[in-house]
């Protein structure tokens, strides 16, 4: 019979244990016995029927040995498999679990043989299965013929003996359903209510321990996926070396996951492509990584689109993925599935951590956490070994660059320099060959020069057969032209067949030798796929390094003694500069030269001589290697007459020596046996073309010591040594500036305290004064004093010289000129007594002018003299020129017996007098002219009318607009009288 049902408005649902699924493989049929504890007889109660003890205690019994169970979830499905049994006949079971869209049947039974477990698609709501999902409700078909129109959806039968009855059961877990469990029977009502009843307390007590057992089961998972992430990470930092790290994660991966298949591609800055580096399960890394397997990103494959997305992408089914590039079906036949991660450090891609598997459907959110969080772990040891591997790889390029550098150091000549080069960059860069063509321009070609792993022949022929003229090999024009590094392979363009057979490796990088911007040569390197897959940045910048070193090399070969030369002068002269300026002394400084020199030049004795005033030479520091060497030049005194080397080289400017000092004009016999040297070297000190001493440098044990170099190097020591006397000299000259500028302050004090706080006041006039002072301290004083009956006495002088000794000399005049003003009446004879005192008391060559003066308010007079100083002015009030106030008489302190002529003028009303130094009349402009008595009297007149500080302040800024910016080296001072008009 055949039986066909569907259910109405829904597809139709096949099912496991239909026909339909006989294709699936099977093991031998093997007939379960029956559980003995099944009633076979068990009835449905009647209304108002009580529950049978037998049945309470199979229920008992249930519960039990479910409650004992362990939490397996395989066997507890056998459990449940069994105790179902002994409610109802099983020989049509079937147990499934949902895991997601999936329904995964773990006990299948089908007449009585099992079944091996399968799995299927389960969309919700569709079929019993997907029913039961949503509805959590039990389902009893009595008879599928009869109650197929009312069942709640309709299985989908294609065989010749379809069930009559079954039982449907939910394995609900609060508001999910976990499972099903569906017994079915070929005949009509072979399961009844109290069935139902009994199953249902099966299942959902089965369903709260397959609950546990799943939690269990993903706890252990969860757990065991920790513990493999967590010794992959510890595995991960514990190997620092890319390669083997790699190698070593893909099988642990694989070894503790159960994957079938674990790969690792890693992208690279400036390429489009990630390339393989690792996978499990196999032998062929090296031979993936020779091939230079990748994969272009974004373009190829799911590692394509990974790389360059930063997601990580599930297939469950790789023939509906449109992604998939299936690799070599020899090598992975089986992969059903694929998931792969980014490997992402610091929001940058570094590469793909890529897993396969041969189920369909293999992977769930499980694999995702763990890959990710793995995919995370080598990242981060990818980043770490990449620094690794780029410190380890600088400090090999700098080994390298070292390399080079110092065996092109070491030889001599263009063609050891060559041969140097190409040996060590075959053997320390990584590269298969290495060879060198220097261009000519004579034959406007490319000579072969030197090369190391080229499979050469030992003959001409070969060698000629390497000189490529110009457009033989397009390859060194395009270098020559763009200067910069040309890599090739085989199918990249036309190679020389001769070069193709000798040159071994995959590909060949031409880089310039550049000298002054021009490409004299150039420099090839040949590179294998399998010890140098791919060429970095640091690596290429690392073999143009060492092709500019051959460059520099092979362009300085024969100047390579005089840079050395130059080198060591250099570092010679650092130091001792570096000693020197720390000090200040000079005789620090040459102390300090002296010691450095013998152990920085290898003479053994140097002495340092300065030239005095007599044009002889003191020696005022000596050092020797050996101690008795030191007492011949100690206190010495030379002659240029004494050494005629010495005279020469001072009179030439320039270093002389003397390799044999036996029998030689430039070295008498006396210094010979003095000094007992066998060479003899003068190096004069020379400040501005001046010579200020001589650095004197000798051997005692053997001639010929003084190469070049070594006199290059005393020469500069010398130069450095009377830069450092000159700088001493100028530090000495700057103390002393600043020893005068605190004198010229100091004189400055002693001047400004000693000069009047305030004009005196007297009834009827006004007296005022003005006093600039200059750059420099003069000799300028006035002061004003009290006498009897209300008339006051004024001196204004000036002494001859300027100063701290006419400061003080001032200041001697100003106290005795006071003295004597208050013991005299007459001007004349104040004067003439301060004379005597001066000459008394004073023995110095300096002189001092001095205007005394006596006003008396009363009479309205005014008695003056001078001393050899300015002339007053006397402006009259009726308006007539301004006339001097001429006197006779010569400075004090020139002649004991000063004749001084005194005189006595009346003063009307409005009348002005004024008294200056010569610092007023003798102020100088730029331009070197004189304020002179003219412009004073033109002043003094414009201003007559006004007050007396009226008058002296417009005095004192006319000079200041006539002289400007002008130094001016005397002070401006200056009194001014004047009567005011009488009252009303």
């Amino acid at each position: 019979m055949r039986f066909r049902s569907t259910l109405r408005g829904t597809p139709a649902t096949r099912w496991p244990w239909s026909n339909e699924t006989r294709c699936a493989s099977r093991r031998p049929a093997d007939r379960l016995a029956r559980p003995d504890l099944r009633s076979a007889q068990m009835s449905e109660p009647t209304a108002g029927e009580c529950v049978a003890p037998d049945e309470v205690a199979a229920l008992a019994e249930i519960g039990r040995a479910i409650l004992e169970a362990q939490l397996d979830q395989d066997q507890l499905c056998e459990l449940i498999w069994e105790l179902a049994g002994r409610i109802v006949p099983t020989e049509n079971f079937q147990l499934g679990l949902f895991e997601g869209d999936r329904y995964l049947v773990k006990v299948w039974i089908k007449e009585g043989v099992r079944q091996p477990p399968n799995s299927f698609s389960t969309p919700p709501g569709h079929g019993i299965i997907g029913w039961l999902r949503s509805s959590r409700q039990p389902l009893l078909v009595r008879d599928f013929q009869d109650e197929t129109e009312n069942l709640p959806a309709r299985p989908s039968y294609i065989s010749d003996r379809p069930p009559r009855s079954a039982v449907f059961l939910p394995l609900p877990v609060a508001d999910a359903v976990i499972g099903v469990i569906a017994i079915q029977h070929y005949q009509p009502a072979a399961f009844g209510e109290n069935h139902l009843r009994l199953l249902t307390v099966l299942a959902n007590q089965s369903a709260s321990a397959l609950n546990n057992a799943r939690l269990y089961l993903r706890g252990q998972r969860r757990l065991n996926q920790l513990t493999a992430i967590s010794e992959v990470g510890r595995k991960l930092t514990s190997i620092l070396d890319l390669d083997l790290l790699l190698t070593q994660v893909v099988e642990l991966i694989r070894s503790r996951f159960g994957y079938y298949h674990v790969q690792i591609f890693l992208t690279e800055r400036g390429s489009d492509r990630a390339y393989f580096k690792a996978s499990s399960g196999h032998n062929l890394n090296e031979q993936w990584r020779r091939e230079g397997r990748s994969m272009r990103i974004g373009q190829e494959g799911i590692i394509g689109w990974v790389a360059q997305h930063g997601e990580y992408l599930l297939a469950n089914d790789v023939s509906a993925e449109p992604r998939y590039i299936s690799d070599d079906p020899r090598l992975l036949p089986d992969t059903r599935a694929e998931l792969a991660a980014p490997l992402i450090a610091e929001g940058e891609v570094l590469g793909v951590l890529d897993v396969q598997s041969t189920e369909a459907e293999a992977f769930g959110q499980d694999d995702v956490f763990v890959l990710s969080t793995l995919a995370d772990q080598v990242a981060v040891a990818v980043r770490s070994a990449r620094a690794y591997e780029a410190q380890r790889e600088e400090a090999w390029v700098t080994t390298v660059m070292l390399q080079v550098a110092e065996a092109t150091s070491q030889a001599e000549g263009v063609a050891q320099v060559l041969d140097a080069v190409v040996r060590v960059t075959t053997m320390l860069a990584g590269v298969e060959s290495c060879a060198i063509w220097l261009w000519e321009d004579e034959y406007e070609a490319f000579q072969y020069a030197a090369s190391f792993g080229l499979n050469l022949r030992d003959d001409a022929d070969v060698k000629t057969a390497l000189r490529f003229l110009s457009g033989e090999w397009p390859a060194l024009e395009q270098v020559r032209a763009v200067k910069a590094p040309v890599a090739l392979r085989p199918d990249d363009g036309p190679l020389p067949e001769t070069l193709r057979t000798i040159c071994p490796g995959d590909a060949i990088v031409l880089l310039p030798m550049l000298n002054q911007g021009q490409v004299f040569g150039v420099m090839s390197v040949s590179l294998s796929q399998e010890r140098s897959p791919t060429l970095s940045e640091r690596r290429l910048a690392m073999l143009g390094g060492i092709a500019h070193q051959a460059a520099a090399a092979v362009d300085n070969s024969r100047l390579a003694a005089a840079r050395a030369e130059e080198a060591w002068i250099s570092t010679v002269l650092l130091q001792v500069g570096e000693a020197i300026r720390r000090l200040q002394p000079v005789d620090d400084i040459l102390a300090q030269v002296a010691r450095l020199t013998p152990a920085l030049t290898g003479v053994d004795r140097c002495a340092i001589l300065l030239r005095d005033e007599n044009d002889e030479f003191r020696v005022r520091t000596v050092h020797a290697v050996r101690s008795e060497l030191v007492a011949a030049y100690q206190d010495l005194v030379v002659r240029p007459a004494d050494l005629p080397l010495l005279a020469d080289a001072c009179r030439l400017g320039q270093p002389l020596v003397v390799d044999d000092v036996q029998g030689n004009p430039q070295t008498p016999d006396a210094w010979q046996a003095r000094f007992g040297c066998r060479t003899l070297l003068v190096v004069p000190l020379l400040v501005a073309d001046e010579v200020v001493g001589a650095l004197v440098a000798d051997d005692v044990g053997a001639s010929h010591l003084f190469s070049p170099r070594r006199i290059r190097i005393l020469s500069g020591i010398a130069n450095q040594t009377a830069i450092a006397i000159e700088n001493a000299r100028l530090q000495a000259q700057e103390a002393e500036r600043i020893r005068l500028t605190h004198e010229l302050e100091l004189g400055h004090n002693i001047q400004r305290n000693l000069l009047p706080q305030a004009a005196p006041q007297a009834a009827g006039y006004q007296i005022h004064y003005l006093w600039r002072s200059a750059r420099e301290v003069g000799g300028d004083f006035f002061d004003f004093m009290p006498l009897p009956a209300g008339k006051v006495g004024m001196v204004i002088a000036d002494v001859s010289d300027k100063g701290i000794p006419a400061a003080l000399y001032m200041m001697f005049a100003r106290t005795v000129l006071r003295v004597v003003a208050f013991s005299r009446r007459d001007p004349a004879a104040t004067l003439m007594r301060a004379n005597a005192i001066i000459l008394a008391d004073s023995a110095s060559d300096m002189f001092i002018t001095a205007y005394c003066s006596v006003l008396d308010p009363a009479g309205h007079t005014l008695t003056y003299a001078s001393a050899g100083h300015n002339l007053a002015f006397y402006l009259p009030a009726s308006g007539a020129a301004a006339e001097p106030l001429t006197t006779t008489g010569i400075p004090l302190g020139i002649v004991p017996e000063a004749r001084i002529e005194q005189k006595t003028l009346a003063l009307a009303p409005g009348d002005v007098v004024l008294f200056y130094t010569d610092g007023v009349t003798e102020a100088m402009n730029a331009a070197d002219e004189m304020f002179g008595d003219e412009r004073l009297a033109t002043v003094l007149a414009a201003h007559r009318d006004e007050p007396a500080e009226a008058i002296a302040n417009a005095i004192g800024a006319a000079v200041q607009d006539f002289v400007r910016d002008a130094p001016q080296y005397d002070d401006v001072t200056l009194i001014l009288l004047k009567r005011t008009a009488l009252p009303a």
